[in-house]
C-alpha cells in the first residue's frame, strides 16, 4: 500500500464528503426512495485512489462520462458493469436488480442515476389504466339472478350482442344457380324479364318446440323463447325484404296477433292455412301486392277420413297469383305464377305417408296451374319436406317419377338408416285405393279423364220432361206384349 500523503487524505475526504453530501443530493432531486448501488461507489473509491492528483473539473467530467456510458451499455446489454482497474467481480448479492435512467442531478453526476426496477415497474403500474383496470378489482354490483341451467355437462351459450345484425352472426351456404342451365331446358330470351325474389322459411312453431324440448337441449333457454325469436325473424324478414314469403309451422295465435299484422306493416298479404284436428301450427303464404295479383287460393288437407294411409293433420296451401309488370318494361305478357307450400310428415319410419301427402298436393297443384288449353304456368314449390337431398323422395318432385314399389318405408326421405331393423314397412303398388281420385301421375281423376260428348247426349232433367206427354203414352210399333210390363193401358207403362 502507497504512503497516505496529503493528496491521498485529501481524496479520502473528498469520497467521505461526497457518500454523505453528494449522494443524498442526487437521491432527493432525483425522487424519494432512490439508493445508491454499493459496487458503484466501491469503484468510484478505486478511480480516484488510482489518480490521486488529478481531482481537478475535467477529470471529474472525464469521469463522470466514463461511468455513464458504462451503467448505459449493462443497461441495454442487461450484464454486470466492466471491471474498473482490473478489480475482482463483486459477489452477487440477493435483491432487487438496479437500472440507470437519466435525471436532473448535480453538475458532477449529470444525467446520471440509479433507480430501482421495482420502483420505476411500480411507478408504470399506476400509470397504466389498463393495467390498473386488471389490478382494482371493482366492487361487485348487485345483479338480477340469472336462470338456473337445468342441464349438466351442456355450456351455455350466450345471447349474441345486440349491436351486431343478426343476419352477420348466423353462417350459411350459399348456391347460385344463376349460371346454372334451366332445369327443363328452357333458356330466356333476349326481352325484359319480370324478376322477383322468394324465401321459404320453417320458423318453429312454439308449441311443437315445448312439446318435443329434447331435441333443442343443446340451446340456452332465453333464445328458444318466442319473443326473442319473434324479434330476429322479423330482422330476418326485413333484411332479406322477398316479394313472396313461405312459412311453415307457423302457430295460429302468433300468427294472428304478431306475424300478419307486423308483414302487413312491411307490404305483405298473408293467407294461412292450419293443420287439421287440434294441431295448433300451419303454413303461410304472403305476398306482395305491388308486385302480383291474387287469382285464386286453394288451401289442401291431407287427411282421408277411413283411410290409413292418409290419417295425419298436415296441410299445404297453393297461390296462383298474376305478375304486376312494371311500366318500364312496356307491354310485356307475363304468365301466372302457381306458388305452393307444404309441411309433410315428420316421421322417418313413414316414407308411405310422405308420399301419399305429396300425390294429393301435386294433384292441387296441377289443377291450380293448369291453363285452359292444357298446359302449365310456371310452378314454385316450397315447404319442409323432411327429407334429405338425393332421397327418393326429392328425385320424385325433381324428375316426375319414382319406382317405389317393395322400397322400404324409411328409404323414401332418407332422414335415418333402418336397414338394421328385422321388420320394415315396404311400399306396395298401388300406394293408394283408387276412392282417392288421384291417378299414378298425381292428377285428379276428372282432369285426366275430361267427359265425352258421346256419352250423355240428353240430361235427366231433359228426359223428365217427356214423362206425361202424349207421345209417350202411345204403345211404340213392335213392342213385345209383356204381361206385368207391357200392356195396352198407357198407366203401365214402364
Amino acid at each position: 500500500m502507497a504512503p497516505r500523503g496529503p493528496d491521498q487524505e485529501e481524496c479520502e475526504g473528498l469520497l467521505q464528503q461526497w457518500q454523505e453530501e453528494g449522494s443524498s443530493q442526487a437521491l432527493s432531486t432525483a425522487s424519494e426512495g432512490l439508493l445508491v448501488d454499493k459496487g458503484v461507489a466501491q469503484s468510484s473509491l478505486a478511480l480516484l485512489m488510482d489518480h490521486p492528483g488529478e481531482h481537478d473539473a475535467a477529470a471529474e467530467d472525464k469521469w463522470s462520462s466514463r461511468q455513464l456510458s458504462d451503467l448505459r451499455a449493462a443497461e441495454n446489454l442487461e450484464e454486470p458493469f466492466p471491471e474498473v482497474l482490473g478489480e475482482e467481480p463483486l459477489p452477487e448479492v440477493e435483491g432487487p436488480t438496479w437500472a440507470a435512467v437519466p435525471v436532473q442531478t448535480g453538475p458532477q453526476y449529470a444525467d446520471c442515476a440509479v433507480l430501482s426496477v421495482g420502483a420505476l415497474a411500480a411507478e408504470q403500474w399506476e400509470e397504466d389504466p389498463a393495467v390498473v383496470a386488471w389490478n382494482i378489482a371493482p366492487e361487485p354490483v348487485p345483479q338480477e339472478e340469472a336462470p338456473i341451467w337445468p342441464f349438466e355437462g351442456l355450456g351455455q351459450l350466450q345471447s349474441p350482442p345486440v349491436e351486431i345484425p343478426y343476419h352477420e352472426i348466423l353462417w350459411r351456404e350459399w348456391e347460385d344457380f344463376s349460371t346454372q342451365p334451366d332445369a327443363q331446358g328452357l333458356e330466356a330470351g333476349d326481352g325484359p324479364q319480370f324478376q322477383f325474389t322468394l324465401m321459404s322459411y320453417n320458423i318453429l312453431a312454439q308449441d311443437l318446440m315445448q312439446q318435443s324440448s329434447e331435441l333443442y337441449l343443446h340451446c340456452h333457454p332465453d333464445i328458444l323463447s318466442w319473443n326473442y325469436r319473434f324479434a330476429n325473424l322479423m330482422q330476418e324478414f326485413q333484411h332479406w325484404d322477398p316479394d313472396i314469403l313461405c312459412l311453415q309451422e307457423v302457430q295460429e295465435d302468433h300468427y294472428w296477433e304478431q306475424l300478419e299484422p307486423s308483414l302487413r306493416m312491411m307490404g305483405f298479404t298473408c293467407f294461412y292455412k292450419r293443420r287439421t284436428g287440434c294441431k295448433t301450427d300451419g303454413c303461410a303464404v304472403c305476398y306482395k301486392p305491388m308486385r302480383f295479383r291474387l287469382l285464386c287460393a286453394s288451401p289442401v288437407e291431407y287427411f282421408r277420413p277411413g283411410l290409413e294411409l292418409l290419417n295425419r293433420d298436415n296441410v299445404g296451401l297453393v297461390l296462383l297469383l298474376q305478375p304486376l309488370v312494371p311500366e318500364g318494361l312496356g307491354p310485356v305478357s307475363v304468365a301466372p305464377l302457381c306458388v305452393a307450400n307444404t309441411h309433410v310428415l315428420y316421421n322417418p319410419r313413414r316414407g308411405d305417408i310422405k308420399l301419399a301427402q305429396m300425390a294429393v298436393f301435386l294433384a292441387e297443384v296441377d289443377k291450380v296451374a293448369r291453363l285452359s288449353d292444357g298446359s302449365h304456368c310456371p310452378i314454385i314449390l316450397c315447404g319442409d319436406l323432411n327429407s334429405v337431398p338425393d332421397s327418393p323422395l326429392y328425385n320424385f318432385i325433381r324428375d316426375g317419377e319414382l319406382q317405389y314399389h317393395g322400397m322400404p318405408a324409411w328409404k323414401v326421405s332418407g332422414q335415418e338408416d333402418f336397414s338394421h331393423q328385422l321388420y320394415q314397412r315396404k311400399l306396395q303398388a298401388p300406394l293408394w285405393p283408387s276412392s282417392l281420385g288421384i291417378t299414378d301421375c298425381c292428377q285428379y281423376v276428372t282432369f285426366c279423364h275430361p267427359k265425352r260428348s258421346e256419352r250423355r247426349k240428353y240430361s235427366r232433367d231433359f228426359l223428365l220432361r217427356f214423362r206425361f206427354c202424349s207421345t209417350a203414352c202411345q204403345r211404340p210399333v213392335g213392342l213385345v206384349l209383356m204381361e206385368g210390363v207391357t200392356d195396352t193401358k198407357p198407366g203401365n207403362v214402364n
